[in-house]
């Protein structure tokens, strides 16, 4: 999809993310997360790191860089950066359990761009 590389898997099987997402400001980003079979159905994705007054297609916001979300809403999921936003940010992603405990983490890289992203 535009504005994705390759996908990295920190965790083969469980999680997998890509290495970096370019996005424009003001615009919705898809955010493609690759979840594998041993996922339960009751688990929960967390994403940290967003830029301030950055929103997400699905799931709940704890605060200002992080939101939370159920398997069922990572699908289609995009991100919408503010007209402020500038530079990169590293986003942390993790699968947990309904208990809390880490599953599965993984990395990407967002990239922020003000006009025409690069191709």
């Amino acid at each position: 999809p535009q504005g994705q590389s390759s996908p990295s898997m920190v965790s083969p099987k469980v999680l997998g993310v890509p290495d970096v997402v370019e996005a424009r400001v003001g615009e919705s980003t898809p955010l493609t997360l690759a979840l594998g079979g041993t996922a339960g159905p009751h688990s929960v994705i967390s994403i940290r790191g967003l830029p301030s007054g950055a929103t997400l297609s699905s799931g709940r916001p704890y605060d200002d860089e992080e939101w939370s979300l159920t398997l069922a809403e990572v699908d289609g999921l995009q991100v919408l950066l503010p007209e402020t936003a500038e530079g990169e940010t590293q986003l942390g992603i993790e699968l947990l359990s309904p208990g809390g405990e880490k599953i599965a983490s993984a990395e990407m890289l967002l990239r922020r761009y003000r006009g025409k992203v690069p191709v």
